[in-house]
């Protein structure tokens, strides 16, 4: 009998991880979470957004980012912003979709806040996410850190900094993505880029890259008009 990799991935942390004694249920974790977020209709705030690559001079810039549940984005700006969508609504988009096994892993304390450890498996084996992990700050209901170990991109994770709440919800004053920046480079038809050696090559898939997005101005549940969301660049 053959098995894939998520399956084995997922025997093993269940035999390792309900042999603790102590084990909480992951899937009311991530459903409290859920509700919590789902509480957010819409949004818009304004953005610093600072970009750190070895290979890239960036600028730093600013924009206005619009949000209507569950996952309309709108980016606006007049300087090139780069900014990964996949983690600017808070939430994997694969949790409204159910094809992952979620498993508890540990308590564990994150800059002196005690948070949930808990790893997802995504189900579909087309897909490009092979493993997740997710710290949920119970107490709050909201998502403090996440890792996403993908089959194509590397592995990226995103931190997430609140202060006080805005209007009874805790919106991220910050998120800090880390990524591999050498799967941004432009590539020749080998998978590497163009005119690069060896030596380049590797000094390049190594390298590390993140950007800092700082958040101001909030606007939560306002009632943002889909008209937003449908306007063509011009």
């Amino acid at each position: 009998m053959e098995f894939s990799l998520k399956t084995y991935l997922f025997i093993l942390f269940a035999f390792v991880f309900t042999s603790v004694g102590f084990c909480k249920d992951p899937n009311l974790i991530i459903k409290n979470l859920q509700k919590k977020f789902e509480q957010v209709k819409d949004y818009e705030a304004d953005v610093n957004v600072k970009v750190n690559l070895d290979l890239l001079k960036v600028p730093e810039s600013n924009a206005k980012i619009y949000f209507k549940h569950p996952d309309k984005i709108k980016i606006k700006s007049e300087k090139f912003s780069l900014l990964p969508k996949e983690g600017l609504n808070f939430l994997p988009k694969f949790f409204s979709r159910k094809d992952y096994t979620a498993l508890f892993i540990k308590e564990d304390n994150l800059n002196g806040i005690k948070v949930s450890v808990i790893k997802i498996i995504p189900m579909n084996e087309t897909g490009d996410i092979a493993l997740v992990t997710l710290w949920i700050d119970e107490a709050n209901s909201i998502l403090r850190k996440a890792e996403i170990s993908t089959k194509t991109n590397g592995v990226y994770t995103i931190e997430m900094n609140y202060d006080h709440p805005v209007n009874g919800f805790y919106m991220p004053s910050s998120m800090k993505f880390t990524f591999n920046a050498g799967n941004m480079a432009p590539k020749g038809s080998d998978g590497g880029e163009f005119g690069e050696n060896d030596r380049a090559r590797k000094k390049r898939i190594a390298s590390k890259g993140t950007v800092l997005v700082t958040y101001s101005n909030y606007k939560v549940n306002q009632g943002l008009s889909d008209s937003i969301f449908n306007e063509k660049k011009k």
